[in-house]
């Protein structure tokens, strides 16, 4: 076994030694702690900042579902066919009427196609494919203008999906029922 030999410092060599250890201590806490402490600042603003957006998206996914349950809470069918089925005579022109008030930027219906058409006594039941492309907002706007106007149209889906993380742009596809009255030749 080797004996080291212990070493005596002097009163300087310790206030050296001391206020070495000092230095390193604090240029530590200065260059690495409070680095991670500004880190760490930085990830709870990035945090609220998430739960902020993700607040503002659930408002504005309740905004869409509380205008779909409005669509989906009509009175009965027969009687809204009795009431409508003669300003209904072309869907085409809401169609038309409620995306040309729309801004194009904002609002734009990307397709329109007809998947079925069947005809009943005195009236036809269209079966329409309404491809848009908009921001949650404008399509619910879109969605309560169509529920409130003149037409006969019952809503039977929506397909939302998300392109932009702030909901400014979205596509959606939408299947609607469109009711028009048969004219006689």
């Amino acid at each position: 076994m080797i004996k080291l030999k212990s070493i005596k410092f002097s009163n300087r060599e310790r206030a050296l030694i001391l206020v070495s250890f000092l230095l390193v201590s604090f240029a530590f806490n200065k260059y690495w702690y409070s680095k991670k402490s500004i880190e760490t600042k930085e990830m709870k603003a990035k945090l609220t900042n998430l739960i902020n957006q993700v607040s503002m998206q659930q408002k504005n996914l309740l905004q869409i579902q509380k205008s779909k349950k409005n669509i989906s809470l009509k009175s009965s069918l027969k009687s809204q066919l009795e009431k409508h089925l003669s300003s209904s005579r072309y869907f085409s022109n809401l169609i038309a009427e409620l995306s040309f008030e729309k801004n194009p930027e904002k609002f734009k219906i990307q397709k329109i196609q007809v998947e079925k058409s069947t005809k009943f006594d005195g009236y036809t039941k269209n079966k329409i494919k309404l491809e848009i492309q908009s921001s949650f907002i404008g399509l619910g706007e879109f969605l309560e203008e169509l529920e409130n106007s003149k037409y006969l149209v019952e809503v039977n889906s929506i397909k939302l999906t998300k392109l932009d993380d702030d909901l400014l742009k979205c596509t959606s596809i939408v299947k609607v029922n469109s009711y028009t009255f048969l004219r006689e030749q």
